[in-house]
């Protein structure tokens, strides 16, 4: 009898209490359900986010096993729920008890064992004991069907590592990380002449796979059943197309910021691979290497792509051969991505230094993304370098709109964030613009403000007397984030872009009607006295938790005066030298 055995003895008066209370009379075949979804929440819960031990599904089922009779009854006759709970930030205590009393209420069920290998190899913590315990029995490690931790310490020469060399008949997610080690394990063991291989080279049911600090053999075979692979960082960019010929069903694919692609050119004949079922692409990586695996990667036409580009680059890293295979591959991303997916909300980032483009559509699902942040900043001192490569991104993505202008048609929330200064981009930005016809919402700033009018009055074109076509015809809503600080103490007879930009709008038939401050924050208005004169237009502001409302041209001015009515921060007095003053 276990301590847990002692305990419920005691308690038959609580019991009689709890038996005439409606959750005893909960289904048994409901309650079962309830306790496998317990474990299932411990499932979704990364490894570095910390959760309060309390909060564990282990500390949960623990719990429910004390509540009455019944529950404990079923939850000891549930050995798969047990063996689904071995949560080792859960399991560091001093005393051995719980912990073996874990492992046998496991019986021979599944393993999964996630959480932190604390400790190190001189001073291993209890928790490390029990890890290196369940490594090293047989009957442990051929159980283990998920394996997810964080190993801590520096030194990796224990035996206890070789088990991962042993076949793994049951392990379905691998999922590993040594934080503080530097070479691979396994470095010197694995090579091509050598007999040794990672799980034996037999892990028949194995899916996922996430451990960039363990060597292995690009040709091993439980390869070819992979789901989901993080790239190895030391992989050059010719060995992760190599490895990916391996992996026919690959679904999801995920390149990390290494030291062996960053400063890789594209150079040989490389080979073209269809993954037909791969429907996730996550690349963190150099423009170059991106662009690469984005022309030699055929992926499902329904791929999800998040694109990042690692901060600044060496300019001869981006080449002309670089540029030409991201502009014809590129696109097919795009066409295959929006032509798949329906997209209501895009959000756009254009600074000196970033190109941002991101699909911020609701979905049902998290797996379905769309994504390109590519930093366009080099590492020399010039700023034509940025504007070359923002250029030619935003000619990319403007083409993709007008070979098929449906593609953005049904926009109708546009996140627009645009702070680069560059007169001589405006049209390129105007075509890129062009393609969200359909936007009623347009959540913006004061500074993107400016560039909107700038595009506005973008003059006719004279060889045809054509004018661009207005951007945003159907706009209803201006959202903005925030004013620009450099007008808050100017008065309210400088209307910075803001007036412009509503009387363009209006002047061209396509009045806005509403302005929404509500996200400026009634601490950070100025007085916007100038919108009276927007007959009709809506302006809505919180004050605290209070939402207000107020018709531009219903005579009361006042209502726009945020900074006179705040009572502080008022206008410095007029200086009586002769400084520049406002007249």
């Amino acid at each position: 009898m276990d301590n847990h055995d002692a305990w419920v003895t005691s308690i038959k008066p609580i019991e009689k209490a709890f038996n005439a209370s409606p959750v005893s009379k909960i289904n048994e075949d409901l309650l079962r359900l309830i306790f496998q979804t317990n474990v299932r929440v411990e499932a979704t819960v990364p490894l570095y986010v910390y959760v309060d031990l309390m909060n564990r599904p282990l500390t949960t089922a623990r719990l429910s096993s004390q509540v009455c009779r019944s529950w404990r009854r079923l939850l000891l006759d549930s050995p798969s729920i047990w063996g689904r709970l071995i949560h080792l930030d859960s399991l560091d205590q001093k005393n051995n008890h719980w912990r073996e009393e874990l492992l046998r209420r496991t019986q021979s069920s599944p393993l999964w064992v996630t959480g932190n290998v604390t400790g190190s190899t001189e001073n291993p913590t209890p928790v490390r004991v029990f890890f290196y315990y369940l490594l090293q029995n047989p009957k442990c490690w051929e159980r283990i069907e998920k394996l997810e931790i964080i190993v801590h310490g520096e030194d990796t020469s224990d035996s206890v590592w070789n088990t991962f060399l042993t076949p793994a008949p049951n392990l379905r997610i691998f999922e590993i990380y040594f934080p503080n080690v530097r070479e691979p394990l396994f470095q010197n063991t694995i090579s091509p002449n050598s007999n040794k291989r990672l799980f034996g080279n037999h892990a028949p049911r194995l899916l996922e796979f996430h451990a960039d600090g363990i060597e292995f053999a690009v040709d091993s075979s439980w390869l070819s059943n992979l789901r989901e692979i993080a790239t190895p960082s030391r992989l050059t960019v010719p060995e992760i197309l190599d490895l990916l010929l391996h992996m026919p069903l690959l679904e999801s694919f995920f390149l990390q910021f290494s030291e062996a692609t960053e400063e890789w050119l594209p150079s040989g004949i490389l080979p073209h691979i269809e993954l037909p079922a791969l429907t996730i692409m996550l690349l963190t990586n150099s423009l170059a290497t991106c662009s690469t695996l984005l022309e030699h990667m055929y992926p499902a036409k329904t791929c999800s792509l998040a694109l990042t580009t690692n901060s600044y680059y060496a300019k001869k890293f981006i080449s002309k051969d670089v540029l030409r295979s991201l502009k014809q591959n590129l696109p097919r991303y795009i066409h295959n991505y929006f032509s798949t997916y329906i997209s209501t909300r895009i959000r756009l980032r254009f600074f000196d230094d970033v190109f941002h483009f991101e699909d911020e559509s609701h979905r049902h699902t998290h797996h379905i993304f769309f994504t390109v942040c590519i930093y366009t900043k080099a590492d020399s001192s010039e700023a034509s370098e940025n504007k070359v490569l923002t250029d030619f991104l935003l000619q990319v993505f403007a083409k993709c709109a007008l070979d098929s202008p449906s593609r953005f048609s049904s926009v109708t929330e546009l996140s627009l964030d645009m702070r680069y200064a560059d007169t001589t981009s405006l049209p390129y930005f105007h075509s890129m613009l062009s393609s969200f016809p359909s936007v009623r919402n347009l959540k913006t700033n004061e500074d993107s403000v400016v560039f909107l009018c700038s595009l506005f009055n973008l003059q006719q074109d004279e060889a045809t007397g054509n004018r661009p076509s207005t951007l945003f015809p159907h706009l209803q809503v201006l959202e903005l984030t925030y004013l620009d600080p450099d007008h808050y103490l100017l008065p309210d007879t400088i209307p910075g872009a803001l007036l412009p930009f509503l009387k363009l709008k209006k002047e061209s038939g396509q009045p806005i009607n509403t302005l929404d401050l509500r996200l400026c924050g009634s601490d950070t208005l100025r007085d916007i006295e100038f919108l009276e004169e927007i007959e009709g237009l809506e302006v809505l502001t919180l004050e605290g938790a209070v939402e207000e409302s107020y018709i531009c041209g219903s005579g009361m001015p006042d209502k726009l005066r945020f900074r006179t009515r705040s009572g502080w921060n008022s206008p410095p007095p007029a200086s009586s030298g002769t400084g520049v003053g406002y007249g």
